[in-house]
């Protein structure tokens, strides 16, 4: 009989998703760990009374052409085909990998800042040793997180750029339907929110790479008075609001992608949209790779108990 091998997956975006599950169904014990109290890593959705909005990715690229079959149990569990290789998610895009989160044992809003290196592998603080540790995470949270844990860090990481996006989270007292049209060197778009919200009066606003960078560092409260005062000052009067807040995507879109599909040591691999790009599909693609090299290696190791 073989021993049973075990992984702890570091992000509940859709790589860690996807690689959790491809690895429980291939009969591996798995854990997965996110500081966020919610699955979805950017694509999130946030709630307030009975509003919601899509204020990371509004849509996940590169999933039906490359994942057809993972497409469809998502489109069966509850996605929708948005055409032009698009899925979205009719409660928000959080939800939009919750069937492969069923299946998995998940410790949320518990942020992993170190690994412990034991005699029998890895382990994530207060939890049970693991034969192997997956990071999918943007590649300078999981620098900072081998630093932590003097674990020597792979040199190409320092390669990997990314773009910020600060989103302004809306709700106006009445439906502002010019929005829609302000595009200007602070504002990239913004989106009607439609989650069924039939009053047309929740919006988020992107603004531009330019304006998000130089503005980084600000204070939520400050990003989010500073572009409420632009868009009123576009509209050319007062712009109402119930509802306003300004959140900061420091890793938004990978900008310098790492060049190869993933990476592994032998006991910790590191994967993400940011090993080959900016969309979801890459996201999944490196996972991918990452869980053929993990199960190869650790079948490797097995031996009778």
């Amino acid at each position: 009989m073989s021993i049973p091998e075990s992984v702890a997956v570091i992000g509940a975006g859709a790589a860690g998703l996807y690689a959790g599950a491809r690895l429980k169904a291939q009969g591996l014990s798995v854990r997965l760990f996110d500081k966020s109290r919610a699955i979805g890593g950017r694509l999130a959705t946030r709630r307030h009374d009975d509003q919601r909005w899509n204020h990371g990715a509004p849509h996940a690229d590169g999933v039906i052409n490359r994942f057809p079959e993972l497409a469809q149990r998502l489109i069966e569990a509850g996605a929708i085909d948005a055409t032009q290789d698009r899925l979205g998610h009719p409660d928000g895009m959080r939800f939009l990998f919750s069937s492969l989160a069923d299946e998995l044992s998940l410790e949320l809003g518990e942020a992993v800042s170190s690994l412990e290196v034991v005699d029998d592998g890895l382990r994530v603080p207060g939890h049970r040793p693991v034969d192997a540790v997956l990071l999918a995470v943007p590649a300078p949270q999981a620098v900072a997180l081998l630093e932590a844990s003097r674990i020597p860090v792979p040199a190409a990481l320092q390669a990997v750029t990314f773009r910020p996006r600060w989103t302004l989270v809306l709700e106006t007292a009445e439906p502002v339907p010019e929005l829609e049209r302000v595009d200007d060197s602070v504002v990239r778009s913004a989106e009607l929110q439609t989650i069924g919200q039939p009053e047309q009066r929740a919006w988020v606003v992107h603004a531009t790479d330019a304006w998000s960078l130089a503005h980084l560092e600000e204070a939520k409260d400050a990003a989010a008075s500073a572009l409420h005062a632009h868009l009123e000052a576009v509209l050319g009067r007062e712009l109402a609001t119930t509802y306003c807040r300004a959140h900061r995507w420091r890793y938004a879109l990978t900008d310098q992608p790492l060049g190869v599909p993933c990476l592994w040591d032998g006991r910790i691999g590191l994967c993400g949209d940011w090993c080959l790009g900016p969309t979801v599909g890459d996201a999944l693609a490196s996972a991918e790779a990452l869980v053929n090299t993990l199960t190869g290696a650790l079948t490797g190791r097995r031996r009778p108990s």
